[in-house]
């Protein structure tokens, strides 16, 4: 449920994803807190909103599992 103090921030299911490295997370937890909602960062930039299946998020170096941040 979406209240004033959840509005904008993120909710169970949510997804976040990096498109340089092609790391996600899944919101497990709801953000809680009274203040603004917390910032999700990789590889020096935030994490895009809505991921996609991980197959085509992972650059071929991360599929191989040989990138380097």
């Amino acid at each position: 449920m979406v209240t004033e103090m959840t509005a904008g921030k993120p909710q169970v299911g949510d997804q976040y994803h990096c498109e340089i490295c092609g790391m996600e997370i899944e919101v497990i937890m709801p953000c809680q807190s009274q203040h603004t909602g917390p910032t999700f960062k990789c590889c020096g930039a935030e994490l895009a909103f809505g991921g996609t299946p991980r197959d085509e998020t992972l650059t071929p170096e991360a599929a191989r599992g040989d990138f380097t941040a």
